[in-house]
């Protein structure tokens, strides 16, 4: 749950949608996630060094209804959440649990799309998407009405 906690105040750093972090948010947050995996065939993969927890990796099989959408953009694996304890960040933890995510959903014999999602402004998430071979394909804008 500390990883969650972390998550939610690093994302909170960067937009003003996310609440405070707290035990209750992160085990709501935990359990959405375990949930969706269940629902969606997905899984958590844990991240370990020296045998001490040091992130995760979340995902999912997803699919859409749009009916202006190519057949094979329908279906896609989603990473759905993604954590480094700050502890382990810059020792390229999150490229290992981004392959191992991508390589458990390749064992299931799933070919096709794969995305994630990030707050726009979390450029340490955005590069180190970037850099694992994740290019944006659709931005969401959003205007504030007040």
């Amino acid at each position: 749950l500390e990883s969650l906690m972390l998550l939610q105040e690093h994302e909170r750093s960067v937009t003003d949608t996310r609440v405070p972090a707290s035990d209750a948010v992160a085990k709501g947050c935990f359990a959405y996630l375990q949930r969706d995996c269940r629902i969606k065939q997905g899984k958590i993969l844990i991240g370990l060094i020296d045998k001490r927890y040091a992130g995760f990796v979340a995902y999912c099989f997803e699919a859409s209804d749009n009916c202006n959408e190519v057949a094979d953009y329908k279906r896609y694996a989603l990473i759905s959440s993604i954590c480094v304890h700050p502890e382990f960040r810059h020792q390229g933890l999150g490229q290992k649990l981004l392959q191992a995510a991508e390589d458990h959903i390749r064992s299931t014999g799933f070919i096709g799309r794969l995305r994630i999602w990030a707050v726009a402004n979390n450029t340490l998430a955005t590069s180190a998407y970037m850099r694992f071979g994740f290019k944006p394909e659709e931005i969401v804008f959003e205007k504030k009405l007040t």
